[in-house]
């Protein structure tokens, strides 16, 4: 009888541990690592972080966040530009920091350690359900780190571009290099914080597009921004300490959203993604620049651009740029 009772109160135990850890699957505690091959996912299942390897033809691994509908798409980032070399890594929390370890207990990436932050007694790292990775100690909930101040080549609703005035750290995304190659590539989406704010696409050190200076509601050269205005709020914050822009859902707009979000391609194009659910596909809303008038001085500071093909530019003597449209 006490043998019968045991082993039923032993799989009770081990039915309530599983349970336990399911709850917890977007969590690392600090006694825990993550192994390739083992993931975290988001509580509504939208994003999942682990280990992946873009390329076939190649034994470089990186730790990123993807869409659990759509795995190929890889929204972060961690060690873009230092990849792994095998399989054999864990990805763990050490004294407040996250550390990615090689096969030989190499450190291979690590985040950012804020060193004005208090004693941190008990880190945690969680996937939240906006995709964006936090380490934060639970003691009083302070975030030491989080993947969205690190964009890669995606934006989502909830990050921001731009800029601290008080440190110089800026918020930006950074171009993959190739669609199998996440380091860094040339392309960069900032924000311009000197004057009127507006977001600048560089080509290295030239300007791609400039969006015109935000008026309010949208920046002056995206007319289509005010066509989402029903769904989506578009934020500028600028202060003496601070410039930035961010995306938010709309108050009263029925949730959950659409998976959706913004792609800088390496080969320089800005575009904006949205899932469809019914056919299980992405699909394009908007893309900019548009066409060859739309990359910015394109035609000499006092030339007219006129779509056509070939391109058509026409001087103007006027002392100011005319563009067709």
């Amino acid at each position: 009888m006490w043998d019968r009772t045991s082993r039923l109160f032993g799989t009770a135990l081990l039915l309530f541990s599983l349970l336990s850890v399911s709850n917890s699957f977007d969590t690392l505690e600090q006694t825990e690592t993550l192994a390739n091959g083992q993931t975290l996912v988001s509580l509504n299942s939208d994003f999942e972080l682990g280990f992946f390897n873009r390329s076939t033809s190649t034994t470089k691994w990186y730790i990123g966040i993807w869409y659990t509908v759509s795995p190929e798409i890889v929204v972060w980032v961690a060690n873009h530009d230092n990849p792994l070399n095998d399989s054999s890594s864990t990805l763990s929390i050490s004294n407040g920091t996250l550390v990615l370890i090689d096969s030989l207990q190499n450190i291979i990436w690590s985040s950012s350690v804020n060193l004005s932050t208090p004693k941190i007694l008990d880190p945690i790292l969680k996937l939240l359900d906006s995709g964006n990775l936090i380490l934060k100690d639970q003691n009083n909930d302070d975030i030491l780190w989080q993947s969205f101040d690190y964009p890669s080549n995606t934006f989502l609703l909830g990050m921001k571009i731009g800029k601290d005035l008080t440190t110089g750290f800026e918020w930006y995304m950074s171009s993959w290099k190739s669609s199998d190659d996440p380091s860094k590539g040339n392309y960069y989406y900032k924000m311009n914080t000197i004057g009127q704010p507006e977001m600048v696409l560089w080509d290295g050190d030239r300007i791609k597009f400039k969006t015109g200076a935000w008026v309010g509601v949208r920046f002056s050269g995206l007319p289509e921004m005010q066509t989402y205005t029903n769904m989506l709020q578009f934020i500028v914050v600028s202060t003496s300490k601070e410039v930035n822009f961010s995306i938010e859902a709309n108050k009263g707009v029925p949730l959950p959203l659409p998976l959706s979000r913004i792609v800088l391609y390496e080969t320089g194009v800005i575009k904006c993604m949205v899932w469809g659910q019914d056919k299980k596909n992405w699909y394009e809303f908007w893309s900019w620049p548009n066409d060859m008038c739309d990359n910015y001085d394109k035609c000499g500071p006092f030339g007219g651009c006129e779509r056509t093909t070939p391109l058509n530019c026409q001087e103007h003597s006027n002392g100011f740029k005319l563009v067709k449209r």
